[in-house]
């Protein structure tokens, strides 16, 4: 065993010793806002299988609902600064749990931000978006697994310009993701 190891291995059984519960495989965090708690994982998924492992923590993947729970979010997500300390869990692109299953490979940027067929797997209503304008180029990866949302953070620039953070990926894309409370 490696020093590292040994010293993982001895702060478990003290955590066990006083009656502490381990954190949960993959977690990097858990945040509170409006409400609602958030966890922050620290492997890539697929959709399906983001969902899944929020399923069995009791969560499912994040559901935006406002603008200011973007904000928070995007901020607890992308790099740490000085004026936002507690932020840069993940510095990655997430998955949320938007999804579209009638979106193929054939189907425009146009069109797809426009269709009326997205939806939370957390089953809100889906009133709230904010694509950036892009659309990852991917045909057989939409013909077989559909759509989803990535936020692709503050500082990635789409044809629409900043300030707009959704980019429609194919759900079978690995990314890091988020885990939002029922």
């Amino acid at each position: 065993m490696t020093r590292t190891a040994l010293t993982v291995a001895a702060l478990a059984l003290t955590a066990a010793a006083a009656g502490a519960r381990p954190a949960q495989a993959g977690v990097v965090a858990t945040e509170h806002f409006g409400g609602h708690s958030y966890t922050f994982m620290d492997h890539t998924a697929t959709v399906d299988d983001a969902q899944d492992d929020c399923d069995a923590l009791g969560m499912d993947l994040v559901s935006i609902n406002s603008f200011a729970e973007q904000d928070w979010l995007i901020e607890r997500t992308f790099v740490s600064t000085p004026a936002t300390p507690h932020s840069g869990h993940l510095n990655s692109w997430i998955w949320i749990g938007a999804v579209n299953d009638s979106v193929d490979g054939h189907t425009s940027v146009v069109a797809a931000m426009a269709s009326g067929d997205w939806e939370w797997l957390s089953g809100d209503h889906f009133t709230l978006s904010d694509f950036d304008g892009s659309m990852d180029v991917d045909t057989w990866n939409y013909d077989n697994f559909g759509a989803a949302v990535t936020i692709t953070g503050p500082y990635t620039t789409g044809p629409y310009g900043s300030g707009h953070e959704w980019r429609i990926s194919p759900a079978s894309y690995h990314r890091m993701f988020v885990c939002e409370s029922r």
